[in-house]
């Protein structure tokens, strides 16, 4: 039977209406959910678990408590698709317990709190910030009520996404702040050994913790005191060890030292016990020397006091002090004063003997004066001006040399150690094919070698702090050679470095916990022959050779507080020595044993042929002879090493 026409109607309408309010409901939907929002606060963390949760020690719970006021946390969504028709509300669960996260009404009880309810949630009032007391977040009332305490907070943002059907979207971001600030135990066997300027403290490790710290001061410090109750302390944190040699102490001075623990959510501990310890007078390698060898010095600026005068005019003074403070404090720095006082004594006489040269030298200086005066006298961003000048001037300067027609050189420095480290690789096991066929030119040579190094020079005083046994001196030389034809000749240069490490002593000799060390930055000049035929003409794979030349070593010692040390009679504990060497040694020729990859290796780097080798090496460092030489002079020595002819 056909229904009527009417009824046909009404019931079109009807399914239409039932699609389209699907279809709204469909579209009205959110998507978004728990993991698109993002969670911060204003609160002044030591430690965050993850990006939710923050776990405030006992420090912050009594800074946060001192300071009052409010707290507030910021809810951002940065992901998904938030419904036209979401609603919201805040929430603060006290102590451990929680709150409805399923129901945006209104329900506050003694342990939760309703900040917000049921509000419209749209992009426009993005991000949410809500403000909590910081009573609302724990039962501490008080700094003294911040011990011994772990509690939690929960702040709830419930968010309903649409609310309109029967079964919406609700869920929660949840954002806790634990109050966590029970401190951990103490270390126990806290003892501390005092030097001259240091303080060599130690204590039993606790297993479960990683990280402790160092208290050292004059005044006194009371067991089971509160850190932050100690006064005038130097504090010194370490990780993952129990014992620390503490710097910076003053010679004849009572110290109370102690160790706290520190857990890994920044809860520190208690004082334990404390340990009273005093500090002495002891001798580092410097002073002790000096005060047997009172003739020998470092060396002075010898053409300013020449052109002045006087080793005390002030002139000469604020030059030393910009050699100490800009030059002896790097290693670029200590080359140049190396040569500065390699080449200057002859030239000093010469000024010292006639008035207009010292009355030209001080003209000639004012430039030096007046830059070390304002790099010593000048603030950080002063000198960083003066520094951008400078750049600009270099810029005029290359723009200048390049118009002129020069050229940097093809090959850098980084690309010659490239080649020694390449072919290091090889001599450990790549194949060659004919030790000399077809080589191309040979002019250079570099070698990277090492070994032991004694300075015999310094006597017994040597031997009391640094021991019997020589120090490891590393080398690199360039030579370049300017014959070729029955062997070669060449001239080389050289930088090495070598330092030997002690202990300072006390008048009786006993070794103290301060440390002391030497160092010394060696450069050489050199004229060498090599004897090259047996390998080039006889296919005999060895090399004889010679070497003999000037030297200047650069040297300082420092102190127990890493500090370049100063005698009793306020000599400063660095300078140079010149002297001279001469070297016998014997090279064997690697390419000999596998000649195709010698000819690769030579065609692709431009590395003709590569040695190992062992010199005998007899060093005189003694100003050629100067009774007030600091004699680093080595009696006889041998290397070693690797060296690539190009």
């Amino acid at each position: 039977m056909n229904r009527p026409k009417s009824k046909q109607i009404v019931s079109f309408v009807f399914t239409l209406a039932l699609l389209g309010s699907g279809l709204w409901s469909s579209l009205a939907l959110g998507e978004t959910k728990e993991s698109d929002w993002q969670v911060s606060s204003t609160l002044d963390l030591n430690a965050q678990a993850d990006e939710t949760t923050t776990v405030i020690n006992v420090t912050e719970c009594r800074d946060q408590v001192a300071a009052g006021g409010d707290e507030i946390f910021t809810f951002n969504q940065v992901s998904g698709t938030m419904s036209s028709s979401a609603y919201y509300s805040i929430k603060v669960a006290l102590g451990s317990e929680t709150c409805a996260k399923t129901d945006l009404a209104q329900v506050d009880t003694d342990t939760c709190l309703t900040l917000v309810e049921n509000e419209p949630l749209s992009a426009s009032i993005l991000p949410i910030d809500v403000t909590v007391a910081l009573d609302q977040l724990t039962s501490v009332k008080s700094a003294d009520d911040c011990e011994n305490v772990d509690e939690s907070a929960q702040i709830y943002l419930i968010v309903e996404d649409p609310p309109s059907l029967a079964d919406p979207t609700i869920y929660a971001v949840t954002y806790s702040v634990r109050f966590k600030t029970a401190r951990p135990t103490a270390p126990a066997n806290v003892a501390a050994e005092g030097g001259e300027e240091s303080i060599l403290v130690t204590w039993d490790e606790i297993s479960s913790i990683d990280d402790y710290k160092i208290y050292v001061t004059t005044a006194t410090i009371d067991a089971g005191a509160k850190p932050d109750t100690i006064t005038d302390a130097s504090v010194t944190s370490v990780t993952k060890t129990g014992s620390r040699r503490v710097t910076g102490a003053t010679a004849n001075t009572v110290y109370s030292v102690a160790v706290t623990s520190v857990d890994t959510d920044g809860n520190e501990s208690l004082v334990g016990t404390p340990v009273d310890v005093e500090t002495g007078v002891v001798d580092d390698f410097w002073e002790r020397y000096n005060a047997e060898n009172p003739g020998v010095d470092g060396g002075y600026c010898f053409i300013a006091t020449a052109a002045y005068g006087s080793y005390q005019e002030p002139h000469v003074q604020l030059l030393r002090q910009f050699r100490d403070e800009y030059l002896l404090t790097n290693d670029p720095g200590r080359a140049f004063v190396a040569l500065y006082y390699q080449w200057s004594p002859t030239l000093a006489d010469a000024i010292a003997e006639r008035p207009w040269a010292r009355s030209v030298t001080r003209v000639a200086l004012v430039p030096l004066y007046l830059g070390a005066a304002m790099l010593l006298n000048t603030t950080l961003v002063e000198k960083l001006g003066l520094f951008l000048l400078f750049g600009l001037l270099m810029v005029g300067l290359s723009i200048s040399w390049r118009n002129a027609g020069r050229h940097r050189p093809r090959h850098s420095a980084v690309a010659r150690w490239l080649v020694a480290a390449l072919l290091f690789s090889v001599f450990l096991g790549v194949g060659w094919t004919s030790a000399f066929a077809d080589e191309s030119p040979v002019n250079m040579m570099a070698e990277v070698k090492g070994g032991p190094y004694r300075p015999d020079g310094l006597g017994d005083t040597y031997t009391q702090y640094f021991g019997k046994d020589s120090s490891t001196m590393f080398e690199f030389e360039l030579d370049y050679q300017f014959y070729r034809g029955f062997g070669s000749a060449a001239l080389g240069g050289s930088l090495a470095y070598a330092s030997a490490d002690g202990k300072a002593l006390t008048a009786s000799n006993a070794a103290s916990i301060d440390t002391t060390s030497l160092a010394w930055l060696p450069l050489r000049l050199a004229l060498i022959y090599r004897f090259d035929m047996f390998a080039t003409h006889w296919d005999v794979p060895f090399v004889l050779y010679g070497k003999a030349g000037l030297d200047y070593y650069v040297w300082w010692v420092d102190n127990g507080a890493g500090n370049t040390s100063t005698s009793a009679t306020g000599k400063n504990g660095s300078g140079g020595t010149f002297g001279w060497h001469a070297a016998l040694g014997a090279a064997f020729l690697l390419d000999w044993l596998e000649p195709s990859t010698a000819i690769g290796f030579d065609v692709e780097w431009g590395v003709n042929n590569s040695y190992l080798f062992a010199e005998y090496l007899l060093a005189t460092i003694d100003d050629l002879g100067s009774s007030s030489a600091f004699d680093l002079s080595d009696n006889g020595t041998f290397q070693i090493g690797l060296a690539l002819e190009f």
